[in-house]
């Protein structure tokens, strides 16, 4: 799942000029991997009926290497958006499923847990533009793509040695899933709503983040193409550090919630500072990017972790399955807006939804104090 959120970022400066057109005709490939993202979290309720852990694993793997493969033989842009939209399909599925097992797996609380296993993600995303830059040096930049393939077909045949009997997707759990949550939102006062507001938010800055950190290289700074996948790389570096950091700071009791908002009002503010200066901004633009990055590191895992925390560990897939859509839905939205903008005055879309981000999570807060619930999450 790294590579794969880490090699189409990447590789867009080097496609844009094999294709010999502008970098902003390969940025909707961005919210084109998160369109197909909703379509395989929709598609992971469905299968989760009918298919154990392991399998829907396994077809997710199977998935997001036909889409990297699609991308590596890609003539133009509409063969690369088909292709990024069937690896985010497979991505959405296999994020939903692992969601949903980190919710039955977690003794610690699931922020914890997710937290650190985004932070493994982030490490794998981080040496995939190390790839992508060999490759444009070699003089095809799709061989990236195709190195992250054969690692998805690689665990493609994985089975554990036990057959599973804790399938985290139980028929009675996914029947009618939407209305379920319905109900568990209202049981929980709205808290639900903010938090999966928060996260259509956050995972719309993430993505402008992402995707455009090789893009903001070459728009800042005039870098080659095959030094610029490295942005791509230093996005993933800020965010191990910052999910390892948030990681540890989550060893303390009841520290979910005020890490959360700190690292909201943090991301917003340096975002703001990108809007001060002008699209040839350089440094100062790319060092308040950095900034907000490893401000929001550790953000999704903590808003999924208090949304799944938020119900029963029956009601977890349905709830996982539901705000990670929203958040895909962000994912996709916000970047296609901010791709008819400039690369650097993109970043003014960013800071508009860690505004939001950071407001959702703080009348949640305010709500979690007044209303405490009987988990302890941050934990």
């Amino acid at each position: 799942m790294g590579g794969t959120a880490a090699v189409i970022p990447a590789l867009l400066p080097a496609l844009a000029a094999r294709y010999e057109g502008e970098i902003e005709g390969v940025l909707p490939a961005v919210p084109a991997l998160f369109t197909g993202l909703v379509i395989g979290i929709v598609a992971g309720g469905w299968l989760g009926r009918r298919a154990d852990r392991d399998l829907l694993v396994s077809i997710a793997s199977g998935v997001q290497a036909a889409g990297l493969i699609i991308i590596a033989a890609a003539p133009g842009p509409p063969a690369l958006l088909i292709g990024a939209a069937i690896s985010g399909a497979g991505f959405g599925l296999a994020e939903v499923v692992g969601t949903a097992s980190a919710r039955r797996a977690s003794e610690s609380g699931s922020p914890k847990l997710l937290t650190r296993l985004m932070a493994g993600l982030a490490a794998s995303a981080m040496v995939t533009p190390v790839v992508v830059l060999i490759a444009t040096e070699w003089g095809w930049p799709g061989a990236a793509a195709i190195v992250v393939a054969l690692v998805h077909l690689a665990s493609v045949p994985y089975r554990r040695a036990a057959p599973a009997r804790d399938n985290p997707f139980e028929p009675t759990v996914l029947h009618d899933p939407l209305t379920r949550v319905a109900a568990t939102v209202t049981g929980r006062k709205g808290g639900l709503v903010l938090l999966a507001a928060a996260v259509f938010c956050y995972v719309g800055a993430e993505t402008i983040l992402a995707g455009w950190s090789a893009a903001a290289v070459v728009a800042t700074t005039s870098a080659p193409a095959s030094i610029a996948a490295l942005g791509t790389s230093a996005f993933w570096l800020l965010m191990v550090a910052g999910r390892m950091l948030g990681a540890r700071i989550l060893t303390r009791p009841g520290a979910a919630l005020p890490l959360l908002v700190v690292a909201s009002v943090v991301m917003f503010g340096a975002l703001l500072v990108t809007t001060t200066v002008d699209d040839e901004g350089g440094i100062p633009v790319l060092v308040a990017v950095a900034l907000a990055v490893l401000a929001a590191a550790p953000c999704y895992g903590i808003l999924l972790g208090l949304a799944v925390d938020q119900v029963d560990a029956e009601r977890a897939a349905p709830v996982a399955s539901v705000v990670i859509t929203v958040g895909a839905v962000g994912g996709a939205a916000l970047p296609a807006i901010a791709s008819f903008a400039g690369v650097s005055t993109s970043y003014a879309v960013a800071a508009a939804a860690a505004a939001g981000v950071a407001a959702f999570t703080i009348v949640f807060a305010v709500g979690a104090r007044r209303t405490p619930n009987k988990k302890e999450s941050g934990q």
